[in-house]
């Protein structure tokens, strides 16, 4: 379909430029709810696009952070439905910070 298609053209054009590609995946609350048509709608397609995501990765050998894996079902990283909490921010800005500093060859710094 179109998402995989304009994923794939992002992750083919970002390379070809030499730019490393690192991939995220979309985390959805378990429990909160903004609607039942929402839910009918927005959650399958989350889901489906998360799986795009991840086959592109392992496909192209891209650094994946599954924020879906990690944060999913952990409640209190969600605001509502979608949007993350400020302990669920942090979570995210830990993840993609491990990334980019696994991409540059540095490490991360321990936490206290």
């Amino acid at each position: 379909g179109i998402v995989e298609r304009n994923f794939r053209t992002i992750c083919t054009l970002a390379r070809e430029q030499g730019s490393k590609v690192i991939l995220a995946t979309t985390p959805l609350s378990n429990t909160r709810r903004f609607s039942e048509e929402h839910d009918k709608v927005y959650r399958p397609h989350a889901q489906n696009v998360n799986g795009i995501i991840r086959n592109i990765a392992m496909e192209t050998s891209s650094t994946l952070i599954d924020l879906d894996a990690s944060m999913t079902g952990v409640e209190e990283y969600f605001a509502d439905a979608v949007h993350s909490s400020p302990a669920g921010n942090k979570m995210k800005a830990e993840e993609i910070g491990k990334a980019l500093l696994s991409q540059l060859g540095t490490v991360a710094p321990v936490k206290c």
